[in-house]
């Protein structure tokens, strides 16, 4: 796969995945995503910048703005991030999922898979960064557009609270355990900002284990433990996301994707948010 047939598949993905209500173009990636991409790389940004020649302005803006551009010192400058990150195998080209899901934010096993399908047959490793750096950028948008982003959606405002009150008597503990952000803990619940952190998926665990949600053991999620504590969530939507985070080994993430599941479930148009039926 050229560069050009690369920013086609970016093209042809952003096409592809544009939304019934709102067009692709109004989407972006969200804000605490690009700035974890330029955290993340911020250790290795001065070397980088240095080995490969690129515009210091040109490899901020192709992080924090998205404006990925054709350019030869940009593709040397993700090359090296990749190898200093262990994003990827120097001599080989070969991605490293376990990394990318750990390290960069917004990537999930999902758009992983779909990301390095495109890319796997690039033998360049030059072109083949470059043309990752466009697709992980599309699949954000793509993620955006597929899930009815929460600025028009919402989960109520009651279920958010008996969220928060139901892990609140041992929030303390969890956020000692999980060595989360507290504010970043909260928000997860009470604005639904969830973000791909490795604490706040500790933390999720915590509270799956601690309120008799899952076993602890085998990961295995109890249903009436889901239906008598957690608001909004019914049979439909447990099998549902049951199934869905079934097979996840690792429990952290699986919780994570639970969590990430039953929110996207019980969303409601904002317009059309009905009060809570006493």
């Amino acid at each position: 796969m050229n560069l050009i047939t690369c920013v086609l598949w970016f093209i042809i993905i952003v096409e592809l995945s544009a939304c019934t209500t709102h067009a692709l173009t109004t989407k972006e990636v969200p804000l605490y995503i690009r700035q974890s991409w330029i955290k993340v790389s911020e250790p290795y940004r001065t070397a980088c910048i240095c080995e490969s020649g690129v515009n210091p302005t040109a490899a901020f803006k192709s992080i924090m703005n998205t404006e990925v551009p054709n350019n030869p010192c940009l593709k040397c400058y993700y090359k090296c991030l990749y190898v200093k990150m262990n994003l990827m195998e120097q001599t080989t080209g070969a991605l490293i999922e376990k990394e990318f899901v750990r390290q960069v934010e917004g990537c999930t096993s999902e758009v992983f898979k779909k990301c390095n399908e495109k890319t796997k047959n690039e033998v360049d490793l030059l072109k083949l960064t470059v043309c990752l750096s466009f697709l992980f950028v599309a699949n954000a948008k793509l993620f955006l557009c597929n899930i009815d982003p929460l600025t028009t959606k919402e989960v109520l405002l009651y279920i958010r609270q008996s969220w928060v009150k139901l892990s609140d008597p041992i929030r303390t503990a969890f956020i000692s355990e999980s060595g989360v952000n507290p504010t970043m803990a909260f928000k997860s619940m009470m604005n639904t900002e969830i973000s791909n952190n490795p604490s706040l998926k500790c933390y999720y665990k915590c509270i799956g284990v601690k309120l008799n949600l899952m076993e602890a053991t085998t990961g295995i999620f109890i249903e009436n433990e889901f239906l008598r504590q957690v608001e909004g969530v019914t049979p439909k939507v447990f099998k549902k996301c049951n199934d869905k985070t079934k097979d996840i080994v690792d429990l952290r993430n699986k919780c994570f994707e639970m969590t990430l599941c039953i929110v996207h479930s019980v969303l409601v148009p904002k317009s059309h948010a009905p009060m809570k039926q006493d």
